[in-house]
Order: structure tokens, then C-alpha cells, then sequence
């Protein structure tokens, strides 16, 4: 989620009379705790990206909710034109955010992780471990195994 400050914001701001801005806000990134994680259908892949070192955007959290008991699969890939983007890191949580699996990246593109779950909602969280990493724009899809 990167942020591009604009001067309508500052200048409407300024025309209502609420308050002298001399800068731009980031807007709330909502998804960034497992409380504000983002609902994703099962077998859907989703793009998104992360930019640590410009916006702060270092995780992204997902929920998703399994039907039974089973395992519950992450498949997470790269998606860059040109060069090699930084390593990211996946992890898959219990409702109460307690970690079930976690697996880096490294130098891989896409990765595959795999966690035995109970019926209900399931967490995946993508992140990049180093907080001076560039930008990252991803691929994520959740699948369940009965």
C-alpha cells in the first residue's frame, strides 16, 4: 500500500478551515494487525504488495475460514518485472494470532506452506522480515485439504 501525498488534500484542508497542514498523513494500514485482517475466499488468488522501508507496509494480515478439519495450504510468489524483489516471509495463525508455520522466502520466488487447522478462521499473514527492505508486490492464494 503505498502512499502518494497530493495537494488536494492539503488545500481542501486548508479551504475548510480545519487545520494548517504542512504535510501528508499515511492513511491507517488496517490490515497490518491480525485484528484487522483482510477476508479472502479459499482457492482465490489475491495481489497486493508490501513497502516497508517507504510506508511502513511491512505485513499484511488475511483470514480466511476452513470448513473442517485439515490443512490449510499457502502459496505466496514474487511478482516483479524486472529484478529480484527482498525476501518475504509467510506465516499461518490460529485465531488468537499464536503462529501454526512460517517459512522465508530467501532467494525463492514463490513458496508453499502448509498447516494442520481445525474448522473455523485461519490467519496468513505476509511480511518482510528486514524493516529497510524495498517494495515487494505479491501474489497469495489460501487453499484448504480435507
Amino acid at each position: 500500500m503505498k502512499h502518494r501525498c497530493t495537494g488536494a488534500v492539503p488545500a481542501l484542508t486548508m479551504l475548510l478551515g480545519l487545520a494548517l497542514v504542512t504535510g501528508c498523513m499515511k492513511k491507517p494500514d488496517l490490515n497490518a494487525r491480525p485484528e484487522g485482517a483482510t477476508p479472502l475466499e479459499l482457492g482465490v488468488w489475491h495481489e497486493d504488495s508490501l513497502d516497508c522501508a517507504d510506508s511502513g507496509d511491512c505485513r499484511d494480515w488475511f483470514r480466511v475460514v476452513v470448513p473442517g478439519e485439515g490443512r490449510v495450504v499457502v502459496e505466496a510468489v514474487r511478482v516483479e518485472e524486472a529484478e529480484a524483489g527482498p525476501p518475504f516471509r509467510v506465516e499461518i495463525a490460529n485465531p488468537s494470532g499464536a503462529e501454526l508455520a512460517r517459512l522465508e522466502s530467501k532467494d525463492r520466488d514463490r513458496v508453499r506452506l502448509a498447516a494442520r487447522t481445525i474448522p473455523g478462521q485461519v490467519l496468513v499473514a505476509m511480511a518482510l522480515p528486514d524493516p529497510r527492505s524495498g517494495a515487494l508486490r505479491y501474489q497469495l492464494k489460501i487453499t484448504f485439504e480435507p
